[in-house]
């Protein structure tokens, strides 16, 4: 994922959909999309790895997007087939193994009450690297809270994304002209 300009983000990476994403000041709940960055440990990790593409967003690499399971203060159950958050059980199998077939660091499994992170998931392909790998992130690695602007679905853009697109797009520009004219 890339930080473009004006709060506008484009995902590459397959654990969220593709496409182009920007920033709101919306308040963060259980659900959104959020970029992140990585304590250094794991960003390490990472970049060994090739899980992480190597950048200047979160000094060393790039950063990630993923959608929010849990917010602080939810109670977090962490097994090896499912994640229970205040009672509802996602299914999302933890691998032991990449796909090179090495064997993966692994969050412990276990019950987490009032839980003091986020808890994030990539809800795009099973194989995402998340909190399943390294637990809950705090606030402060936080970068964006993100609403998707065009994303890639089967087949089509939907129209709707496109317009919304459009008018965010061109509204930013019209704000950077009108800014730098009047500094002027």
């Amino acid at each position: 994922m890339h930080l473009i300009f004006l709060g506008l983000m484009i995902n590459t990476s397959s654990s969220m959909p593709l496409g182009i994403y920007h920033q709101t000041t919306k308040p963060i709940q259980r659900g959104d999309i959020v970029a992140i960055c990585l304590p250094r440990d794991s960003q390490q990790y990472g970049l060994k790895r090739h899980y992480l593409r190597y950048g200047s967003t979160c000094k060393g690499s790039e950063s990630l997007i993923k959608r929010i399971l849990a917010v602080p203060g939810d109670s977090v159950t962490l097994t090896d087939n499912h994640l229970i958050v205040n009672g509802l059980k996602y299914s999302y199998q933890t691998r032991h193994q990449d796909t090179n077939g090495r064997s993966l660091k692994i969050y412990p499994r276990g019950h987490y009450p009032k839980t003091l992170g986020y808890w994030l998931i990539g809800t795009n392909n099973p194989h995402s690297w998340d909190s399943r790998y390294w637990g809950p992130i705090s606030s402060k690695y936080l970068l964006a809270h993100l609403e998707g602007l065009i994303l890639k679905v089967p087949h089509k853009i939907q129209a709707r994304h496109c317009e919304h697109f459009r008018k965010i797009f061109f509204e930013k520009i019209r704000y950077c002209r009108d800014t730098l004219i009047a500094s002027h």
